[in-house]
C-alpha cells in the first residue's frame, strides 16, 4: 500500500482494502525515517493507519461472528453492534446496502416474526384461561341446581316436621289412622277367607265331576249287560 496521506489510507479502508499489520509497520518505518524520530508521530500517517487497521479488524471480526450465527438468531443488538463498528470505520453512518444495513434488515424481520409468535402464544393462553373460567362458572351454576334437585327429593320423601308433630298431637288424626289400619287388616282377612272358600268349592266341584263320570261309566256297563241279555 503506497499511501502518502491520511485521507488516502481512509479511502483505501472504506473501499475494501484490508490494512495489514505489515503495512502499518512499513508506514511507521517510512515516517520515522522521514521525520528522524524514533517514535510514532501522534496523529501522523502511521498512527492513522494503525487506527484504521484496528477499526477494520473490529468490524471484520464482528461481521464474521454474525455470519456464523443462524440467520434466524440475528437480533437487533447484533445489528447495532455491527453498525457501530462499521460507523467507526467509515466515520459516518453506514449507507444502504452496507453490511450493517443488511444485518439490520434481517434483525427487523426476526423481531417481527418473534412478535407474531409471542402474540399467537398469548392469544392461545388467553383462550385457554377464558375456557377454564367458563368451565368453572358453568360448574358453579350447575352445582346449586343439583343441590336443589336433591333437596326437593329429600323434602318429597321426608314428611315435614310440622306434619309429624300435627299427626302425633291431634287425637282425631290418630283415631282415623287406627281406623284405616283396622280396615286394611279386615280386608286382608276377608280376602283370605274368600280364597279359602273358593278353593273348597273348586275341590267339591271336582268331586262331583268325578262321581258323574263314575255314574256314566256304570250306566254304560248296565246298558251293555242289558244288550247281552236281550241278544241271548
Amino acid at each position: 500500500m503506497a499511501a502518502t496521506d491520511k485521507e488516502t489510507i481512509k479511502n483505501l479502508a472504506e473501499n475494501g482494502h484490508i490494512i495489514t499489520a505489515k503495512e502499518v509497520a512499513d508506514i511507521d518505518k517510512a515516517e520515522k525515517a522521514l521525520t528522524g524520530n524514533d517514535h510514532t508521530v501522534k496523529n501522523g500517517l502511521a498512527a492513522t493507519a494503525q487506527s484504521m487497521h484496528d477499526k477494520q479488524q473490529t468490524f471484520l471480526k464482528t461481521e464474521a461472528d454474525l455470519k456464523r450465527k443462524p440467520e434466524s438468531d440475528i437480533t437487533k443488538d447484533d445489528a447495532k453492534e455491527l453498525q457501530t463498528a462499521e460507523a467507526r470505520l467509515l466515520g459516518h453512518r453506514p449507507p444502504a446496502g452496507s453490511a450493517a444495513a443488511t444485518f439490520q434488515s434481517i434483525a427487523d424481520k426476526n423481531e417481527a416474526a418473534h412478535q407474531r409468535e409471542d402474540a399467537s402464544i398469548e392469544g392461545r393462553k388467553e383462550t385457554a384461561v377464558k375456557a377454564d373460567q367458563n368451565a368453572s362458572t358453568n360448574e358453579k351454576e350447575d352445582a346449586p341446581a343439583k343441590d336443589s334437585g336433591v333437596s326437593e327429593k329429600k323434602e318429597a320423601a321426608t314428611p315435614h316436621q310440622d306434619e309429624v308433630v300435627s299427626a302425633k298431637s291431634d287425637p282425631s288424626t290418630a283415631k282415623i289412622t287406627d281406623s284405616f289400619e283396622k280396615k286394611d287388616d279386615a280386608t286382608v282377612s276377608e280376602a283370605t277367607e274368600i280364597t279359602k272358600k273358593k278353593t273348597e268349592i273348586t275341590k267339591e266341584m271336582d268331586e262331583i265331576i268325578k262321581k258323574k263320570d263314575e255314574i256314566a261309566k256304570e250306566m254304560k256297563e248296565v246298558e251293555k249287560r242289558m244288550d247281552e241279555i236281550l241278544d241271548s
